[in-house]
């Protein structure tokens, strides 16, 4: 059969468009595809979530790891591990009997060092839901080899991922960053 511009048309004369049954089938496919895409989606937000919070444990601990190098006159000078604490509430706790609050001008190094640690503290309680910190020193050593004073800036957490598999939603995970300073 031909048409009026000449070209030729195949098939019965009235059968045009789809049936049923391949709509329903091609409407199951895309269903399918769409809840893929939809837990792609959930995994990348919760990707970009750790992420974020994994970028601003660092950055928190590069900001103490600057004060340190900053407040040479206690940090480099440390004659035993000060043992410092940061609580999930901001407080900070030290073995170290020489850390303590500022109440007399001019400061100490040791209560600079401390007024630094508790503002560190605040700052990191605000960005960070339920972080726990610590810092330890090792002292300089003067016999050979002589060797500067280093410490260890440690933050611990919880983070709640999302699963790929369907018997969890969430799955709480630990999370610990360690920075090294030499102050």
């Amino acid at each position: 059969m031909r048409s009026s511009n000449d070209t030729v048309v195949y098939g019965r004369p009235g059968a045009a468009g789809f049936s049923l049954v391949e709509v329903m089938v091609a409407l199951i496919v895309m269903s399918v595809g769409l809840l893929g895409i939809a837990k792609m989606q959930a995994l990348a937000l919760s990707s970009t979530t750790s992420a974020r919070i994994r970028s601003i444990a660092a950055l928190e601990a590069s900001s103490l790891a600057s004060t340190m190098s900053a407040d040479r006159a206690y940090w480099a000078n440390v004659t035993s591990d000060p043992a410092v604490i940061l609580s999930t509430a901001g407080a900070v706790t030290a073995s170290d009997a020489a850390l303590q609050p500022n109440t007399t001008c001019p400061c100490t190094p040791p209560q600079i060092a401390f007024n630094d640690l508790s503002d560190w503290a605040k700052d990191l309680n605000l960005q960070l839901q339920n972080v726990q910190g610590s810092v330890n020193c090792t002292p300089a050593t003067t016999a050979a080899p002589v060797m500067p004073a280093s410490c260890t800036i440690s933050l611990n957490w919880t983070e709640q991922q999302v699963v790929s598999n369907a018997q969890q939603t969430t799955l709480p995970t630990a999370i610990n960053y360690t920075l090294h300073v030499n102050p």
